[in-house]
């Protein structure tokens, strides 16, 4: 609509420039008819009636619907008759072979192929710096549809947009093409990307709800489909808090993309949904929080919210959950070790009938053996492997143990723990290296 204005604007201003052009010879003609009636006139009076009746001549053909006319008309015939010449009322001859160029009918073509000439250039000019800009923003769409591509989240500021809230590239794609998979992988990332800026905006929720099912409907062979049905899964796990729904998005991913790398992540929150019935959703809701807090690295306010979920919620199997997540984040996250051995100890000492006992004491072990103290991660490990002989890593407890003895210069203990691994877990991925240790320290 804008480019159609734009060239009915240009349009208007070339008719008024040729109007004015017109208008601009008529007033020129009239000046220099003027001039010759003076001439003639002035001939007139001196007696020089040839010269009178050459320049009242010139007059009338230069304006011959002049006020003045009329009056020329009479001298002219005045001057004629004292010539002797015929007083006919018939339009004067020309007295010279150039007078055509200056007749009404020559100067109206010339002035009208002098605006067409001026019309074509300006329109010709126009066109092709148009065609230059359309160019350049269309290289520019195509950069835009590079980082679309690639997933890549709007970039904030852009040549072409006056907005700095980091959309205006990709509402600039969205606009000029309207309607293809990679607009609509575009509205995903602008959601995603205000989202970020508003995670509690419920209006930026429910748009990038839509904008995530709009694509799955639409583009079921994209190759981007497999990411936006994970990502549709954990909109309703952790900004919507509709279970339900969330459990069907990751069933759909698992059926359909058996292989994908989410399927683990995806399994995980399926059995924590069906763990706790819609009766318990409450609690739960407080768990998605506290892992929302993790995702996005704020471990204080994820502490705060698994604490209050142990509190609220002590004897739900959400809450054994709860208290292994905050030995993690002091393990993993905030380098606290001693703090971590402290809450998986409550995991042991508490929660010692869940399968989360057993994990809570071989991290035990992995965090003395962190802080270099072998005697404590050996009997660790150790307490490990007896109290929980069918739990998993116990391959790994006993590398770490022969490791340790090693550290503690005990090469027999040693020795003898890495010919238990290769004994009693030949698929270990330790054996190999168990082998190789084993001859090293034969050596000594």
């Amino acid at each position: 609509m804008k480019t159609i204005m734009k060239r009915q604007t240009k349009i208007i201003f070339m008719l008024i420039l040729v109007l004015g052009l017109f208008l601009g010879i008529g007033r020129y003609r009239q000046s220099i008819g003027i001039g010759f009636y003076k001439k003639g006139t002035q001939a007139l009076q001196a007696g020089d009636y040839a010269a009178a009746v050459t320049n009242l001549k010139r007059s009338l053909i230069l304006s011959p619907r002049s006020s003045w006319a009329a009056q020329a008309k009479n001298e002219l015939a005045f001057s004629q008759i004292i010539q002797g010449e015929s007083t006919r009322e018939s339009q004067p001859e020309r007295t010279s072979p150039y007078d055509w160029l200056t007749s009404p009918a020559v100067l109206a073509i010339v002035g009208s192929i002098l605006g067409l000439l001026l019309l074509g250039v300006f329109l010709h000019y126009g066109s092709t710096a148009k065609a230059k800009k359309l160019e350049e923003y269309i290289n520019y769409l195509k950069a835009v549809e590079h980082r679309i591509k690639n997933k890549l989240k709007p970039a904030v500021n852009s040549e072409h947009t006056s907005t700095n809230d980091g959309v205006g590239d990709y509402q600039n794609y969205i606009n000029y093409y309207k309607k293809s998979e990679y607009v609509q992988l575009a509205k995903c990332l602008v959601s995603e990307f205000q989202l970020g800026l508003k995670p509690e905006d419920k209006n930026l929720i429910s748009q990038m709800e839509k904008d995530y099912t709009d694509f799955i409907n639409n583009y079921a062979d994209s190759t981007c489909l497999e990411e936006i049905q994970q990502k549709l899964g954990n909109l309703y796990f952790f900004n919507i808090y509709n279970f339900t729904k969330a459990r069907t998005a990751y069933k759909v991913l698992m059926e359909k993309y058996p292989q994908s790398k989410w399927i683990k992540i995806a399994h995980a929150r399926i059995k924590l949904i069906e763990d706790n019935p819609e009766e318990n959703y409450e609690p739960l809701s407080m768990y998605v929080l506290a892992e929302r807090f993790y995702e996005d690295k704020k471990y204080e306010d994820s502490l705060e919210y698994f604490r209050k979920l142990i509190t609220n919620y002590g004897q739900t199997k959400l809450a054994i959950e709860a208290q292994f997540s905050i030995a993690e984040i002091y393990m993993y996250k905030t380098n606290r070790t001693e703090r971590a051995i402290e809450e998986y100890e409550k995991i042991v000492d508490i929660y010692g009938h869940s399968s989360f006992a057993g994990k809570a004491m071989y991290k035990v072990g992995e965090c003395y053996k962190k802080m270099q103290k072998a005697p404590e991660a050996i009997a660790a490990y150790e307490k490990f492997i007896n109290n929980y002989p069918q739990a998993e890593f116990l391959d790994y407890a006993y590398y770490y143990i022969a490791q340790c003895c090693e550290q503690l210069k005990d090469n027999r203990k040693a020795i003898d723990t890495y010919q238990k691994v290769i004994q009693d877990f030949p698929e270990s991925i330790w054996v190999i290296v168990a082998e190789s240790r084993i001859a090293f320290l034969s050596q000594k």
